[in-house]
Order: C-alpha cells, then structure tokens, then sequence
C-alpha cells in the first residue's frame, strides 16, 4: 500500500524527467550552454511544484488514500503509522527522478550510476543496518530509503553543476 504512494509520484514526476532528458539532449547537442542551464533550472521549478502539491496532498487525504487502496483494517492502520515517511518522500526523492532525465540527455550515465552506487553503498545500506539493528523495524527501511533519495538528489545536483559546463561545450 505504502510504495503505491512512490508509485503515483514517480509516475508524475517521471514525465519531468522525460521532459528534462529531451530538452537537456537538444541543448548538448547544440552545445547551448545557457540552454543547457536553462532546461534544468525550469525542469527543476516545475518539479518543486509538483513535490509541494503531492506532499501536500498525501499530508492532507494520506489515510482517505489508504482507506481507498485496501479495505483491510490491521493494514490501513499499520501504514497510517508510516504515512509521516510517505508525506517526506516527495520532497526528497523528486531531485533525483528529476536529475535522472537530466543525466539521460546528458548521455552522463556513467555518472548517474556512480551516484547511485554509492548512495547505496554509503548511505542506504549503513543507515539500514544501524537501525535495524537498533530495533527500528520499518521505520529503519523507510529512515534509510529517504536518507539514500537525499543523498542521491544533493549528489547529482552537485556534480550536475560541474557537468553542465563539460558537457555543452561552447
């Protein structure tokens, strides 16, 4: 029930991304670096609206939401003690969706992938273990998902900031 909510924003922010890749791809390929700059400051306008609003609406119908995808009491509230980790999701894992697509359209795969390994590595395995262990439950998974998303979006908005000027060369 829980991860329908990642879905439904993914989802939406997914066309961002698709937006960003083409339009990140068309500036490299002209090799227009205020182009370049240009698409990823409005994808990323765009997609702090899009975090505000979904934020917004699962703090506000979260357990309306719940109640519509399951009908089973012992589950509805069990991810009503998880929602606080959902209404968060949004504002941390939009960046990275985002960057992914901007990534793409920069072919900086490679690049990708590397923030990626080691926000796993790094962040999402250690903080997992040390929780978990601690005796945090779930709330150790959903903890070291959201630290691994922040990790993630601070990692390819800082290295992204390198990229634009190796990648559109002018």
């Amino acid at each position: 029930v829980l991860l329908n909510f990642l879905y439904f924003f993914s989802y939406a922010t997914d066309g961002l991304a698709n937006a960003a890749e083409a339009l990140t791809g068309k500036a490299v390929g002209r090799q227009n670096r205020e182009g370049l700059r240009l698409a990823v400051r409005n994808t990323l306008r765009w997609t702090a609206g899009f975090t505000v609003v979904f934020a917004l609406v699962y703090l506000l119908a979260g357990p309306v939401i719940i109640d519509l995808l399951t009908g089973i009491d012992r589950v509805r509230s069990g991810a009503r003690e998880y929602l606080p980790w959902i209404v968060a999701l949004p504002l941390v894992s939009a960046w990275c969706f985002l960057y992914d697509g901007v990534y793409v359209g920069m072919t900086r795969t490679r690049e990708m992938m590397l923030v990626m390994a080691g926000s796993v590595l790094g962040v999402f395995l250690p903080v997992w273990f040390v929780l978990q262990a601690s005796g945090y439950g779930n709330h150790a998974l959903w903890a070291a998902l959201i630290a691994f998303m922040a990790v993630r979006s601070a990692g390819m908005h800082l290295w992204c900031r390198s990229l634009v000027d190796v990648v559109a060369k002018v």
